[in-house]
């Protein structure tokens, strides 16, 4: 499991926000190396969830999931040493990996478009932490760089070569 304090403290909370909505599952708590840092992943147990469940937890296009991460991110780095705070990733029946899938799909089409000469890709429908993902992802590719364009919740990733950057909003 580690020994990292965000592992324990991100497995607390997380299970005790559950318990508060009803829900008596697990969470099993360890760090991994995620995209582009460590991160302490709070995997919720589904044995004790049923699919309607399961699926309301992740929510449409993982918005419920999503804002539980958020939560996680912003609650248990509040007031903490700097040594100690830590990023968390909150998972549920391989979620994640599967999103990570569509991540690179979605990914490689945009390079595609750029390769069959279009000047820019458009990536919509990612939430922020998403597009930082991609944005890491993608750039580890010297000839191309990404910005995000328009307000939330429209904000998308725009994937353009390095030459053609425009400057992000």
């Amino acid at each position: 499991m580690g020994n990292h304090p965000s592992v324990d403290r991100g497995k607390q909370w997380l299970e005790q926000v559950l318990a508060l909505s009803g829900l008596d599952v697990a969470v099993v708590a360890e760090i991994r190396e995620s995209l582009c840092e460590h991160s302490c992943w709070l995997e919720i147990d589904p044995t004790n969830l049923n699919e309607a469940q399961q699926s309301a937890l992740i929510g449409e296009n993982g918005h419920v999931i999503d804002a539980l991460q958020y939560l996680a991110n912003v609650t248990l780095n509040l007031d903490v040493p700097e040594a100690d705070k830590g990023a968390y990733t909150v998972d549920l029946s391989g979620y994640r990996e599967a999103r990570h899938q569509v991540l690179e799909t979605l990914a490689e089409a945009a390079i595609a478009k750029l390769n069959a000469g279009n000047q820019e890709a458009e990536i919509p429908g990612l939430s922020a932490a998403e597009r930082r993902q991609l944005h890491h992802w993608i750039e580890q590719n010297e000839e191309l760089s990404t910005f995000s364009r328009g307000q939330e919740p429209e904000r998308h990733l725009v994937v353009c070569r390095k030459a053609a950057v425009a400057p992000t909003e």
